[in-house]
């Protein structure tokens, strides 16, 4: 009588990741080895599957005028973000700790566009000052915050 694991189908392996008969090694690396170096747990991540991802995302709207902007709080590992901002990503935050971050990294105010619900007016104040890409208003009050300031913004609105 079979298992139901020895029944189960198998999927694909990533490309980036190798079984060898005594390792696991990723993008060519030992698992094994970077584990007893750095501890775990450990997050390890793929440079080049990024790199592969953001050039088809690149490649599929080839000629057109669009802008990608990776959302921060999907992963704010510094060295991911200054990765994917060499890349030609942009940042897409939704905090003021998130705007320090993405500036941190080494993305210009130009290349940040700042989201988020219930942004608070020191929030919306950093935004201006510093001279993000854009600002995504929720509501009416962030609007007469955003004019009280008295400097122009680039705006888009939610609308829910």
């Amino acid at each position: 009588m079979e298992s139901a694991m020895s029944s189960t189908p198998r999927c694909a392996d990533p490309p980036w990741l190798r079984q060898d008969v005594d390792s696991l090694t990723m993008d060519g690396l030992p698992l094994a080895e970077l584990a007893h170096r750095w501890g775990t747990p450990l997050y390890v991540y793929s440079a080049e599957t990024l790199r592969t991802t953001v050039a088809r995302l690149h490649a599929a709207f080839q000629g057109l005028p669009v802008r990608f902007f990776y959302a921060i709080k999907a992963n704010a590992n510094v060295a991911i973000l200054r990765l994917l901002r060499g890349l030609g990503l942009g940042a897409e935050v939704v905090s003021k700790g998130e705007l320090w971050r993405a500036l941190h990294a080494g993305f210009a105010p130009a290349e940040i566009l700042f989201t988020g619900t219930g942004k608070k007016e020191n929030e919306l104040r950093s935004a201006v000052e510093q001279g993000v890409h854009a600002l995504v208003v929720e509501c009416l009050e962030e609007l007469k915050i955003l004019g009280d300031l008295g400097r122009p913004v680039r705006l888009a609105l939610r609308l829910n």
